[in-house]
This record gives C-alpha cells, sequence and structure tokens, in this order.
C-alpha cells in the first residue's frame, strides 16, 4: 500500500490474498480472507486475523467513532465502556439494545464473557500496557483459536 502521510504502519499485499500488516512499535498481523487457511510456518511474532473480523471487544474508546464512521458498529459485540459513558449516539443506543455488552474495562475485562462471545479481536489502547498482566492473557487466547 503506497502511504503518502501515515509514518508509523505498513501493508503488504502478499501472493496468496493475504495481507501483512506491520505496525511499528506494535507488531505484524497477517489478515486472512474469508474460507482461506493462512500460510504454513508463519513467524511466531505475527498475529493471524482470518476475514471476517466479528465479535470485537473494543476497549480503545477512540476507534468507536471509526467504527461508528464505518457504519461497522455491528462488527463490536463488546465494550470497555458502558452505554452512559459514550457520547456516541449511536454506540449508546446499540449498548441499551443489548447489541453491544459491557465486557469490562481495559484493566479488567470479563474474560469468560470475552471467550463466550467468540471474540475475534480486542482493540486495546495503549492504556493495556499499564496492565502487561491483561495483555498477556488476551495474547494467549488470541493463538489458542
Amino acid at each position: 500500500m503506497e502511504l503518502h502521510y501515515a509514518e508509523e504502519f505498513e501493508v503488504d499485499y502478499l501472493s496468496d490474498g493475504c495481507s501483512l500488516v506491520s505496525i511499528q512499535e506494535v507488531g505484524r498481523y497477517l489478515v486472512v480472507p474469508e474460507g482461506q487457511d493462512p500460510p504454513e510456518n508463519i513467524d511466531g511474532d505475527i498475529t493471524v486475523l482470518r476475514q471476517p473480523v466479528e465479535n470485537i471487544y473494543l476497549a480503545a474508546t477512540s476507534a468507536m467513532c471509526l467504527f461508528d464512521g464505518l457504519d461497522a458498529l455491528g462488527n463490536i459485540s463488546m465494550s470497555g465502556t458502558k452505554a452512559e459513558g459514550w457520547y456516541i449516539e449511536n454506540a449508546r443506543a446499540a449498548m441499551e439494545s443489548g447489541e453491544i455488552v459491557y465486557a469490562g474495562k481495559y484493566g479488567a475485562p470479563d474474560y469468560e464473557l470475552i471467550l463466550s462471545r467468540d471474540c475475534g479481536l480486542a482493540i486495546e489502547s495503549t492504556m493495556i500496557d499499564h496492565a502487561p498482566e491483561v495483555k498477556e492473557k488476551l495474547k494467549i487466547w488470541a493463538y489458542q483459536f
């Protein structure tokens, strides 16, 4: 992907249809198209994301406006903020209707709820760095699926 302004990430489109997203000081993510298996022998530091990514646990409140703007709130099923904490009306309405449920704050998520809802991705802010035990537990679960 040719980037004109962004400097903190890059995307490489691979010949097998996958995309490798590299985010500086964060990690590498292999996005695998729906119905396709990831390639064998992937480096251990790469997180595999299978499309479609659904049942997202969104603990990074600043990202909610992006999902709302893309009309993609349906991909989020869990939030790290309670309904009354949202200033984004569509997010508040989705929580009040039960489409999105509260799954605990970033530093104290409800692991059982997240696991029971077949979480496809946890989106955290850099605040997660203050809770390394939570970050590690979420990473371990990601590799089990």
